[in-house]
C-alpha cells in the first residue's frame, strides 16, 4: 500500500527529532507508521496510536543459522518477492511470530551471521560470529559497476534495490551508523571501483 502522505511522528517530535515533519507516512486504510529507523510509532487504521520498543539488536551466540524460510512481500514498502529472492532475505514462522531472517556473508562470499527480526516488537537478535562480514547485499556488488547505494538498514537497501527496478545495487552496514567507517574501509577497494557511491543514510542524529 502506498502512502497518501507524510507527517510529523509525534514520537520523533517528543524526542527532538523529525525536524522536517515527515516521518510519518500516512496510507490509504487511516494507518500510519513512522519510517524513522529505531522510533517503533505506529497509528492502526482505527485510529489508536501504537508504539513498540526502540530498534535494539542483541548477539546471540548460541542461536542456529535459520536454513530455512521462504522470501516475503512487504506490500507497504512496495518490495517485491523477486527483491527479498535476490538478498536472501526471508520469513520464517516460530512460536506464533513470522521471523525475518537477513544473512550476511564473508569476502568469500559464505554466510558467518544472521540477523533476525521480529516485525512485532522491531527487536533484532545477531546470531554467527562478526569477523571479516562484508554489508549486507554484498553479493550483488560487481566491481565496475555505475552506481551503488549505502544504506543504514537491510530494509532500507532493499526499498532502494526495488525503487530502481532492481538495476543498481543497494548494500547497507553491518552495524547502523555507529559502525560506518569499519564497513566502509572493510569494502573500500570495491566500492570506489563504481562510477558513484551515494550514502543515504536516515535522517537523524546518528545518520
Amino acid at each position: 500500500m502506498a502512502a497518501e502522505g507524510k507527517e510529523p511522528c509525534p514520537r520523533c517530535r517528543a524526542n527532538g527529532h523529525d525536524n522536517k515533519g515527515d516521518n510519518l507516512h500516512r496510507f490509504a486504510d487511516g494507518g500510519a507508521t513512522c519510517f524513522r529507523g529505531g522510533c517503533g510509532y505506529y497509528e492502526s487504521k482505527d485510529g489508536k496510536q501504537r508504539e513498540v520498543a526502540p530498534v535494539v539488536t542483541t548477539s546471540n551466540s548460541n542461536m542456529k543459522l535459520n536454513t530455512a524460510g521462504l522470501p516475503l512481500d512487504l506490500i507497504h514498502r512496495k518490495i517485491s518477492q523477486a527483491t527479498f529472492r535476490d538478498y536472501d532475505y526471508v520469513v520464517s514462522p516460530s512460536k506464533g511470530v513470522d521471523f525475518e531472517y537477513a544473512n550476511y556473508l564473508n569476502s568469500k562470499q559464505e554466510i558467518v551471521g544472521q540477523k533476525r527480526r521480529n516485525p512485532d516488537t522491531k527487536e533484532f537478535v545477531y546470531a554467527g560470529h562478526t569477523d571479516d562480514i562484508q554489508m549486507f547485499g554484498s553479493h550483488l556488488l560487481r566491481p565496475g559497476g555505475p552506481m551503488v547505494v549505502v544504506t543504514e538498514g537491510e530494509i532500507d537497501a532493499m526499498s532502494v534495490y526495488e525503487a530502481f527496478d532492481r538495476k543498481y545495487p543497494a548494500v547497507s552496514l553491518t552495524r547502523g551508523s555507529a559502525g560506518a567507517a569499519k564497513d566502509f574501509k572493510a569494502s573500500i577497494d570495491i566500492l570506489n571501483s563504481f562510477d558513484k557511491v551515494i550514502i543515504f543514510f536516515d535522517n537523524d542524529d546518528a545518520g
